[in-house]
């Protein structure tokens, strides 16, 4: 049985005491380092709190915390103007909060920068939550429409990253994934209950690699066994972006529509030559038995 350990005032004084008297003799300067340190580890709140014309993502004065960074979790409590204007310099956030009050509102950019999101997106509320801007995943992340519709519709750069998509959710416009290796590919899975609409996604395209096909090696691109998706014949597979393959193999994309996968196998020529030769070993073998 565990029991819980409780400290008295008197013994947290005392312990504070300690801390305060350790901090003293570290110094200013080497504090304000571990500070830093520890801010840029766990990540600072900034919470936005611009005002019914407040718009620009890059301006410090509409955040209680400053301009988010990689580390910073971003708390969207509402956008009263109903735009988020991402404008002279690319956006980042490690991690992406639209709480449970807010009305819908628009994350655009003014030409082209890109959101840079490090950790989870998550809608609370129930206003569709409309990302008109371009958006790189640049960890394996969740993007959670738990409340209302969470829904990007420009381009989306999912790079070697594994996504999870929790609730609703809508992806348009251009999809870039990166395919490296049977290990390492930008893919999806659908949460239980979740479910994904393609509809307005009008390309799904990949990233420059080096992989040159193993024969059989199977990319599980959407994985909707527990949810459900929309729109996967809506859109076309960029297939000249596909890695190019050697050795008499190529892609098969005749599944994607069903299972959401594409593989590796032999080419039409080189598949009828593995018959041929496999019909001739079939022969000679019965020939030699016979004889």
């Amino acid at each position: 049985m565990q029991h819980a350990i409780t400290k008295s005032p008197a013994s947290r004084t005392t312990m504070s005491m300690r801390i305060h008297s350790v901090l003293s003799r570290l110094g200013v300067p080497v504090v304000l380092a571990l500070a830093s340190t520890l801010s840029s580890v766990l990540g600072a709140d900034t919470t936005w709190q611009g005002d019914a014309l407040a718009d620009q993502w890059n301006d410090s004065a509409n955040w209680t915390g400053g301009v988010p960074d990689s580390a910073a979790n971003v708390i969207l409590p509402d956008v009263p103007s109903g735009q988020l204007q991402i404008a002279g310099s690319d956006a980042a956030a490690g991690s992406l909060l639209v709480q449970a009050g807010s009305s819908a509102f628009t994350i655009g950019s003014a030409a082209a920068e890109t959101l840079d999101l490090y950790g989870n997106f998550t809608n609370e509320s129930v206003g569709t939550i409309s990302v008109a801007a371009y958006v790189s995943l640049k960890n394996s992340v969740m993007l959670s429409g738990t409340g209302g519709l969470l829904d990007f519709s420009l381009t989306t750069d999912a790079a070697l990253t594994h996504t999870t998509l929790v609730g609703t959710l809508a992806l348009g416009g251009t999809l870039r994934l990166g395919l490296d290796s049977v290990a390492s590919y930008g893919n999806f899975t659908l949460s239980p209950g979740s479910s994904v609409d393609l509809t307005f996604l009008t390309t799904l395209a990949f990233s420059p690699s080096s992989y040159t096909g193993v024969l059989n090696d199977t990319f599980q691109i959407f994985d909707v066994s527990a949810g459900s998706w929309t729109g996967a014949s809506a859109f076309a597979i960029d297939t000249n972006s596909l890695p190019t393959l050697t050795g008499g193999l190529t892609w098969n994309s005749s599944n994607f529509e069903t299972n959401g996968s594409i593989s590796v196998v032999p080419e039409p020529g080189t598949a009828s030559l593995f018959l041929l030769a496999g019909a001739a070993c079939w022969i000679l073998s019965r020939r030699f038995r016979i004889s």
